[in-house]
């Protein structure tokens, strides 16, 4: 690739126009202004221009056979908004509630039709977010951070609450240092490639983000084996059950590597007393439960409702939280300190720590069915549709072994990242169908 094409909006007036709309939509996606609640700028713009976009993109949509997500989105809203409104919910939770699928609505029905406008544009993107993570630290900050007890007391400012959060520069170097990766990918050499993703594992686990290690590693195994040739990628499609056998392999290794680096102090006293807390005496699955205990309540929670649902920001009014505790036997001190909390604070949410249990508790199976479809989306992407476009190939070995985790096991985020990584996902998969179609005349022709 030519040199001048590291910061080219690309070869066209369309490309260009569609590259810098992304720029744009990136720098507003982590900057968020008051409105009532806390919402990001360009969610705001895109939710404002949702309208037009719906009757300017959905032929498109169509056409390249991309509805099904779009349908899913609409159905999720929809339950949720029958489920509140069965329940006599609050009408703010009712919004707060809707907020998830219109906004993921919003991002993807603009940004898939200017990915594939112009598919390079993805770098714009994911530098415009990266900025305006940054920028959001100081100014346009996040209401989760400006409504924490710390920073409405006036112990410490926004800044100092975001940056002082153990995993703060994981992240941060998730979104820069991974940056020429995903967005790069063909310009980098590959040794980099490979040594960046290695390096934020190790820092992962420096930083006490088990997570993080765990799925930096995947990564760092996808990227080694990837090259920078759509022939060695396809190494995916063809040995995936090798792929399946490796990551199988690396789960005990990646075991071994965590508790030998908290046993011996090298992540520090807290991380320790963690490890020691949560290991002691304990299963793999009893592990996991301790360090992922709310995702395992919002289950128990599903149970008793799993087709309607609790309703938007539901209330623990059942106890699900202090139940779960108590039949995994929590000690003395952790079960005062709910009941102490729950008495001061009053009935608190069902916790869950989870995309896909904590929609799924919410609006019944209505909020399960996206998740479902954006999992196998993600599936396929990873097994079969790693070639089909090279310059994606580091964006997708960094970010889906994360997405996979953080749909179980992490609370939602970013609803235009979201979009942008399914859009990504839906671009492939629309090229996939191109080239074989492409290959079908030509061996007709023949």
């Amino acid at each position: 690739m030519r040199r001048k094409d590291l910061f080219s909006f690309g070869n066209t007036p369309a490309e260009r126009s569609a590259a810098r709309l992304l720029f744009l939509i990136g720098l507003g996606s982590s900057t968020q202004i008051n409105i009532g609640g806390y919402t990001a700028i360009s969610e705001l713009l895109l939710v404002l221009y949702m309208p037009i976009a719906m009757a300017k993109n959905w032929g498109l949509f169509r056409r390249d056979r991309c509805t099904a997500i779009l349908w899913l989105l609409i159905i999720w809203g929809l339950g949720q908004l029958a489920t509140d409104l069965s329940i006599g919910n609050y009408f703010a939770f009712m919004i707060r509630g809707l907020i998830p699928p219109v906004g993921i609505f919003a991002a993807l029905i603009t940004v898939y039709p200017l990915l594939k406008r112009n598919p390079d544009g993805l770098k714009w993107i994911l530098l415009g977010t990266a900025i305006s993570g940054v920028v959001s630290i100081f100014v346009f900050q996040h209401g989760s951070d400006i409504d924490t007890a710390e920073v409405r007391s006036g112990a410490m400012s926004v800044s100092e609450a975001v940056m002082g959060y153990k995993l703060f520069w994981v992240g941060k170097l998730n979104e820069w240092l991974a940056l020429p990766v995903k967005g790069w990918y063909m310009h980098m050499p590959h040794g980099g490639n490979v040594v960046i993703a290695a390096f934020l594992a190790v820092f992962g686990l420096a930083s006490g983000g088990r997570s993080a290690f765990l799925v930096c590693m995947v990564s760092t195994l996808l990227l080694m084996f990837g090259g920078k040739s759509s022939r060695k990628m396809r190494w995916l499609k063809k040995s995936w059950p090798i792929l399946v056998g490796l990551l199988i392999v690396l789960i005990p290794i990646v075991k071994f590597t965590y508790q030998f680096a908290a046993s011996s102090g090298w992540m520090g006293e807290e991380e320790l007393a963690k490890y020691e807390e949560q290991s002691k005496g304990k299963s793999g699955l009893e592990t996991l439960m301790a360090g992922r205990a709310e995702f395992f309540i919002a289950l128990s929670a599903i149970k008793d409702k799993p087709l309607f649902g609790h309703g938007s920001h539901a209330l623990d009014t059942a106890g699900y939280k202090l139940n779960f505790f108590i039949k995994y036997g929590a000690d003395e001190e952790t079960l005062k300190r709910i009941q102490g909390v729950e008495k001061i604070s009053g009935v608190r949410t069902i916790p869950a720590h989870s995309h896909i249990a904590e929609f799924w508790m919410w609006a019944g199976i209505p909020g399960l069915l996206p998740w479902i479809y954006i999992l196998v989306l993600l599936g396929k992407t990873l097994f079969k549709r790693m070639h089909i476009y090279p310059p994606y190939y580091g964006y997708f070995a960094l970010i889906i072994p994360s997405m996979f985790w953080h749909i179980f096991f992490s609370p939602f985020g970013s609803r235009i990242n979201m979009a942008v990584m399914i859009a990504a996902c839906l671009v492939v998969q629309t090229m996939e169908r191109e080239q074989r179609r492409t290959n079908g005349f030509i061996a007709k022709a023949w």
